[in-house]
């Protein structure tokens, strides 16, 4: 709203000072004589056109600084809008950080699969997940322990599933790069090959993986009465939050900044939450006597 008053403002006054120094330029109107039939002459107009050029460069700096000021502000109003929620039900719609130094997600994860499974959710049965065969309780298409069973489930992720284990990965890649991948020194070395056979001819950085070339969703429970853990955002991505259930039960979301600035709000509310700054992490919590489930979903920055 400020911003919006701010372009208003400056456009009446940038209008004023175009008019007022066009006006200061225009030639006196010189006196006409008596008519001969007798009567009043016309006396001289007394125009401004010997103001002096120290007040012309005046007019016209000022001018030039309300040009400046005016798309200032309409720059910081374009921005604002750009980044307002989605909808007017509550939902959410921000802005997290932006790092592009990395490898591609999509680039990533093929070479992943490709190094783990051979690209291989099941075995020969095309039932039974893809077993480690070095005795390891790893399994499916990126090979992962038991260890992540339970915290994929609790994102809407089930391992037992190609589409599963693709969005778990994803997720992994987006918050970790390809460290969960790097410890094994043999993984490390066959993923590394297959990027530089896929064109990736030296220095990307494995510890970070660039944006979503599509979106992406998975489901996060909001405990009744307590924060849940944190979910960071650390690369190129618009994210919105949304009910899984259309009751539009209330929870609250709390965001973290870049600068570690703090905001929370309650939902569902109608009114437009903008937070200016980059968020890089967020948690959230049910205000029913019951958990909520809420659906995040990740985009490409446009």
């Amino acid at each position: 709203m400020w911003y919006a008053l701010g372009v208003l403002f400056g456009l009446g006054i940038l209008v004023a000072l175009i008019v007022g120094v066009v006006k200061g330029a225009s030639p006196s109107t010189p006196a006409t004589p008596a008519p001969t039939g007798g009567g009043t002459p016309t006396p001289a107009t007394a125009g401004t056109g010997g103001t002096s050029w120290k007040k012309k460069l005046l007019g016209w700096g000022l001018v030039a600084l309300g040009i400046v000021l005016v798309l200032w502000a309409s720059s910081a109003l374009w921005t604002k809008l750009a980044s307002r929620p989605s909808g007017g039900n509550g939902a959410n719609r921000m802005t997290a950080g932006i790092n592009q130094s990395g490898v591609p997600l999509d680039a990533a994860a093929f070479a992943i699969s490709q190094c783990e499974s051979g690209g291989r959710q099941f075995e020969t049965d095309d039932k039974t997940p893809l077993k480690n065969r070095e005795g390891s309780s790893a399994s499916g298409k990126y090979q992962f322990i038991e260890a992540h069973r339970k915290g994929a489930k609790d994102l809407g992720f089930n391992l037992d599933t190609e589409e599963g284990q693709d969005g778990y990965a994803r997720y992994r890649l987006l918050r970790f790069g390809l460290k969960d991948w790097q410890a094994d020194p043999r993984s490390k070395t066959c993923i590394e090959e297959k990027l530089t056979s896929m064109g990736f001819r030296g220095g990307f950085d494995l510890s970070v993986v660039s944006s979503l070339s599509a979106p992406m969703e998975f489901v996060v429970t909001a405990s009744a009465g307590e924060w849940s853990k944190p979910l960071f955002f650390s690369r190129g991505l618009i994210f919105e939050t949304d009910w899984v259930s259309s009751k539009k039960e209330k929870h609250q979301i709390e965001y973290t900044s870049d600068e570690g600035v703090v905001t929370v709000e309650e939902f569902p509310q109608n009114k437009i939450v903008v937070v200016s700054s980059v968020v890089r992490k967020i948690r959230v919590k049910s205000l029913e006597e019951k958990p909520v489930a809420l659906r995040i979903t990740l985009r490409p920055k446009a």
